[in-house]
């Protein structure tokens, strides 16, 4: 019984070390419920649900492109959300990971810009989550959660150079900070609401005391803290760069 036993829990850990090595080469998939929604998942966690136009098929489509990816090796600061007509899409660089369509947003009751920056975010934690390492192995002198206020500025910065050097576009999860480095991915937490977003260090600012964080168009929108204009934040570093993915 005990020599059953301890075969038994020994099948179990190859089984959990497995599952762990095949989630490292394809941390996304996807499972499509009762009433058809294609749920996407990465690393278990559900970042969107796609319900409208062919939902399976997308669902596959953008597992695949994620997964191949997160395979060869990639950087945050290539994705983007970029307008079509009605519609908004998630872009790899020139590549469409992902169009959200009107019919979409109103099936999850909100805009297609909204959606898309709110999936967008979730892969974003997702990725963050299955490399946390890498933000303890760096030593710095670095703040890693502070707490202040956060203002957003939009496109009246687009094609603008950044600090950085990067040129501004509203479009995508950046933000500027007055010291954190360059690339650097924050977690931003509205404390009055819960929502919260990640973000890429871009640029310099904000140069108004007490603000500590200036936010993207997209970020600013994932908050919902557009219309306010301001929001009392904490700020955690999550990943000191933007790679994810590749031979490790």
């Amino acid at each position: 019984m005990v020599r059953r036993c301890g075969f038994l829990f020994g099948f179990l850990i190859c089984l959990l070390f497995a599952g762990i090595a095949y989630g490292q080469n394809f941390p996304c998939w996807y499972e499509v419920n009762r009433d058809g929604i294609a749920e996407v998942k990465f690393v278990g966690k559900t970042i969107m649900r796609l319900r409208t136009r062919d939902p399976q098929e997308r669902a596959r489509q953008f597992v695949e492109k994620i997964n191949l990816l997160w395979r060869k090796g990639f950087l945050f600061r290539d994705f983007q959300i970029v307008g079509i007509k009605s519609d908004h899409v998630i872009k790899y660089g020139d590549e469409e990971i992902l169009r959200v369509s009107e019919e979409e947003a109103k099936a999850n009751n909100t805009t297609t810009f909204h959606l898309a920056a709110v999936w967008l975010n979730n892969l974003c934690d997702g990725m963050a989550m299955l490399q946390s390492y890498r933000l303890w192995s760096r030593n710095t002198s670095y703040p890693r959660v502070m707490e202040g206020i956060a203002s957003w500025y939009g496109s009246e910065w687009n094609n603008r150079r950044t600090a950085s050097g990067e040129i501004y576009w509203d479009r995508k999860l950046v933000a500027a900070s007055k010291t954190l480095p360059f690339n650097s991915l924050v977690k931003v937490t509205d404390l009055k609401t819960g929502r919260w977003v990640i973000v890429r260090i871009v640029d310099r600012g904000p140069y108004v005391k007490g603000r500590i964080i200036d936010l993207s168009t997209a970020a600013a929108e994932v908050l919902q803290m557009k219309n306010r204009g301001l929001a009392k934040v904490r700020v955690e570093v999550i990943q000191w760069d933007d790679r994810f993915g590749g031979k490790r």
